[in-house]
Order: structure tokens, then sequence, then C-alpha cells
């Protein structure tokens, strides 16, 4: 801000997801002088706000500069009425840490509108710039963000130094570059981790126990064993809905399975409508897959949701959903927000409450047995990636094939690790069902062995288990077991949490922050596609 001006830079979405759009609208909707934006959150607005275009925007921003980036090939401006794309013909090869970029472009075009003493009288139609005024930054921008990003760090004038040695013995010292970088390459998913504990205990403190919906959800459940239930969960959320049906079966023994969006969309549920409550778990309560689902046939929706409850029955029903069928559970917790590629506060968290339900325990009972389990399998993994560190290092190289075996039980577990594994894309992960591993899938594994078995089971050993290990023992290659030290649902849910931080423990083997995955533009095409789905 000078002199009553106002500059907006806005490169989250983060908590928008989870407010009305007459919320965030009355949020956003000021005078401002200029406006920056990256592509993903222009395009996020233009859809939330239902703008056919980026012209939208200068409705809710009241502006006439705004600037939306496309990484480091081009820049949109929109400049009164006139729309600019910019292109950078001088991409830097040698990139190595792009902090700051977006920051240093809408500086520069700030410090020109300042030193130019332009009118900036808000007036309809005013344009601030002639194009090739705006051209000329641009030129300026990317020759200062050139030398920016082949350094580490935000301000290129700060340089590197090696330590002396004796520095170096120091233990936790964190200065050295070898050591800045690791910390760097597991950033996000090291986050994810360290600030589990916080999540978890701000959203079970914040939830309210006496909610209607997750009441009447168990009361339903127990008392009339005729309803059909049907978990729906994508993505990360694909781990708690494969939970909840695990643990609801497993104590109830109800008619419950587990789907997809697209496939419950593609599902003929005529004949059993009436009596079919969906369960959905959403960590924003209203992807595009889930507004659709709920937009169809079904008695009654549960959704699981970090979303506000209040704000998502606004979103739900400007997006025309039959509210009246819908019950929100909602962890909606004051923390920080996670970040990263990969879910880790968002299985876990919904994992809990869910639990916390089925199991009838209070959230400061649930609590407790989260942070104690938390403890003991910290200690646990690390314990076993320290003693095996040499061996792990040589299974756990890139391009591996992962076997992953599993029961009904483990079946939670082993979604939960197929998914970061595929979707860091570090590893090809095959699973198979213990059982159903014995008619055939052997013959694949004796020909093409894979490089590293995990086998998957709870306290309780069985014969067939046994068994089995004997001749993974014999063909299988880096077989690890992971067991846990319970039965039923608690075991479940030890084996859960210890998943959380194997995976943790990859990424440190790796030295590779397996939240922030290399991807290409094309992939985010279908990762956006929020249009229907069948």
């Amino acid at each position: 801000m000078w002199n009553g001006k106002i500059c907006l830079d806005l490169g989250q979405i983060a908590g928008f997801r989870y407010m009305s759009v007459s919320n965030l609208k009355e949020i956003l909707t000021r005078n401002y002088y200029m406006v920056n934006l990256n592509q993903r959150v222009a395009d996020y607005l233009v859809k939330r706000f239902g703008y056919n275009n980026y012209n939208g925007l200068k409705e809710i921003f009241k502006t006439d500069m705004i600037i939306i980036t496309k990484g480091k090939e081009e820049i949109i401006i929109l400049n009164g009425d006139k729309e600019y794309i910019l292109r950078n013909n001088n991409i830097n090869n040698n990139e190595k840490d792009p902090s700051g970029a977006g920051d240093l472009l809408f500086s520069h075009y700030i410090f020109e509108t300042i030193i130019r003493e332009y009118d900036i009288e808000r007036k309809k139609g005013n344009i601030l710039f002639t194009k090739n005024e705006l051209e000329k930054v641009y030129d300026r921008v990317n020759n200062d963000i050139y030398g920016l990003v082949e350094k580490l760090g935000a301000r290129k004038e700060i340089e590197l130094k090696k330590p002396s040695d004796e520095f170096l013995k120091i233990e936790n010292n964190m200065c050295d570059e070898s050591r800045s970088v690791k910390e760097k390459n597991i950033h996000k998913l090291k986050n994810a981790i360290e600030k589990l504990e916080e999540r978890v205990e701000s959203a079970l403190l914040n939830y309210n126990e006496k909610s209607e919906a997750g009441l009447e959800l168990l009361n339903e459940i127990e008392s009339n064993n005729r309803n059909k239930y049907i978990c729906i969960g994508s993505g990360g959320s694909s781990i708690p809905s494969e939970y909840t049906k695990t643990i609801i079966n497993n104590t109830f023994g109800v008619d419950i399975q587990t789907m997809f969006p697209k496939e419950y969309l593609e599902t003929n549920t005529e004949k059993y409508m009436d009596y079919l409550n969906i369960i959905c778990f959403s960590y924003s309560g209203s992807s595009p897959e889930i507004v659709q689902l709920l937009n169809g046939k079904y008695n009654k929706a549960y959704i699981v949701t970090k979303a506000n409850e209040d704000d998502l029955k606004i979103s739900l029903k400007e997006s025309n959903v039959d509210i009246s069928k819908i019950r929100i559970i909602s962890y909606n917790n004051q923390s920080t927000k996670e970040r990263g590629f990969l879910s880790i506060e968002g299985i876990i968290v919904p994992v809990l409450i869910m639990h916390m339900l089925v199991e009838k325990k209070n959230k400061e009972d649930i609590l407790e047995l989260f942070k104690k389990q938390f403890e003991k399998q910290k200690e646990k993994v690390e314990k076993y990636f320290i003693e095996n560190n040499e061996e792990l290092k040589k299974a756990f190289k890139k391009n591996n094939i992962i076997d992953i075996y599993y029961d009904n039980y483990t079946k939670p577990i082993m979604c939960d690790l197929e998914s970061k594994i595929v979707e860091t894309g570090i590893y090809r992960c095959t699973t198979h069902e213990k059982k159903n591993f014995s008619h055939g899938r052997f013959i694949t594994l004796e020909k093409y062995p894979s490089d590293v078995q995990i086998y998957l089971k709870l306290k309780k050993d069985t014969k067939y288990d046994n068994e089995l290990l004997k001749y993974l023992s014999i063909y299988g290659k880096n077989l690890i077991i992971l067991e846990a030290d319970e039965e039923n649902n608690n075991g479940i849910l030890e084996l859960l949490i210890y998943s959380q931080l194997f995976i943790y423990e990859i990424s440190k083997l790796l030295k590779k922050d397996l939240s922030n995955p290399d991807y290409s533009e094309d992939s985010m095409k279908i990762y956006r596609y929020n249009k229907e789905i069948i």
C-alpha cells in the first residue's frame, strides 16, 4: 500500500474452498490498484464466480489492472479494457529455485507505476500502460529473474558459503549447503508429519461430539441393518472411505461397500435408492465429482469434511444440491493448512473421527490413543530404517516394482501405500489379496520378480499367512513385513499411522520430497478437470 492505494498479490486459494460464494465476494471485493494472481487461482475464481473469462474478475477486485502468471513461459495482463499475452523468449534452463520470481515480477510493475506517477483515478477503461510499455517491463523482469532462479532462496544476492570442518561437527547445525538442500528436498512431507499431532489435536478438540450428523449415522447403522451404505472418496479421501467400510462391517456386520465417485455415478441404484445412504469423504466437501453425485439419487448423504458446516451448506445449495438430504460431519480445525501432493492430515483426521464414532469413544480418548500410537509407530519405523539402512537403500532404488500383499482387514493400509507410491511416481506397484495371489498370480512373480515385497498383517497369525510368507521368503525379494501389535479396529488404525511414517522414511532415504513430485502441464488438464465425469 502507498498513498492509500492497495495492491493485492493472491497466490493461494487455501480456505476459499470452504467458503460460500457470497462470503468469498465479501472478503475479496474492494478497490484495488493492481492485482497479481497465478493461473491456478485465477481459474478457480472464474469458476467459483461463474464468469466466462478473466475479465469478470475486475468486478470482484474493482481494478483495471490484473496480472495473471502462467509459470515462466508467459503472463496475461488485463489492462483497462485490453487483454495482453506477454511471452518470455528467454527462459533460464539453469533454474535451481523459482522462489521469489512471482514477487519480483509484481514488484517491478508496482515500482513502474510509482516512478512514472500515473494517474491512478479509478475510471472504467483507464489504461495504465501501453502494450509496448508492458513488454519492456516484462523483459526487464525476466532479465532480473534470470539471475534470481539460479540461486537457492528468494534473494539472489545471498551466497551460500561452505562452512569450516569444525563448524560442521556441531550437532544439528543447518548451515552447510548439502544439509540445506537436503532439508529443502523433504520440506512439504516433513512439515506434514511434524505438524500432524498439532493438526489432529486442533481438529478433534474443535469437533462437536454431539454433532447430530455423527450421532445420526451411528444410530442408523446400529438400529437398521436393512439400509445399504456406500462409502465414497477419491485420491487421499479414498483411504478413510476404505477404512470406514472395513471397521463398520467388522463391528456391525452391515451391508457396506466402497466406490470412487465415477463408479457410483455409473451404478444403477434404482431398486434400493430408498434405503441407500452414502458416506462421502472430501477434504473440501465441494469437489466437482462430489457435487455431481450429490445431485443424483440416494436416500441420505453424509459428508465427512474439513469444511465449515454452515459455509458448505450454502455452497452446496448454490450448486443446486438438495441440502435437506445432506448431513455434514465437519472437523473444521483452526490449524495451518496441510500443503503438498500427499494427503496425511486429510487421511488421519477423518479416520480418527470415524474410529471415535464406531468405537463409541470421546474425543479426549481418541486424541490420547492417536498420540500414543503416533509416538510408538514413529519410534518403531525409525528404528527399522536405522537397523536396516544399507539393505533398504539397495531395495528402494529408482524404477523399482513393488508388490503389496493384503487381506480384508489390511486393505485400507494397502490402498494408502499403493496410492502414495503411485502418486509420487517413485515406483510401479502391484497389489495382491493374499488368497487370490494363489490363483496363478505367483507365475508373474516367479518369471518377473519385483524388487520389494510389502506384507501387511494384524497381530493374529493364520495358517495361510505362514504358508504364504514361506513361499515369499523363497521367491520374493526384499520382503518387508508390516505387522500391527493389536488386532481388529485398533490394529488397522495402528498400521495406517505406521504407513504415513513409513512413506516419510522412504522420502528421507531417497532424499526427495515425495509430496512435491514432478509432473507435466498436460497432466494438470485432467487433474483440474471440473466438468461432468459421465
